[in-house]
């Protein structure tokens, strides 16, 4: 097993967990855990509300051991939300990002 990438709401496409879960799961694998961040299920368009729970989310996350993050933020118009992920990536630090299923959402991928 190469990671673990964690969320809950499997069937709403996969929302960010806890941070309990995180850290049990920490405490049980040796394999790197990269953790989903994303607030609600739907489009991969936020409302500010919604991005500002996602910060949150990610340092409190990042704090409590997550080896990386999996996200993704479209704009309305369908396409990658260049600043907001970069916000995101930033906030990581070092740690690994992979852009997720939004990628499937996108307008224009070329």
């Amino acid at each position: 097993m190469d990671r673990i990438e964690l969320c809950k709401s499997y069937t709403l496409g996969g929302l960010t967990p806890n941070t309990r879960v995180l850290t049990q799961l920490k405490e049980r694998f040796e394999v790197p855990v990269y953790v989903m961040v994303r607030p609600c299920g739907g489009d991969f368009v936020y409302k500010m509300e919604e991005f500002k729970q996602m910060k949150t989310d990610m340092a409190e996350l990042k704090e409590a051991g997550a080896d990386g993050f999996v996200f993704g933020i479209l704009t309305e118009e369908g396409h990658i939300d260049r600043r907001r992920n970069r916000a995101l990536v930033n906030l990581a630090g070092r740690l690994p990002c992979t852009f997720h299923r939004a990628f499937g959402h996108i307008e224009d991928k070329e």
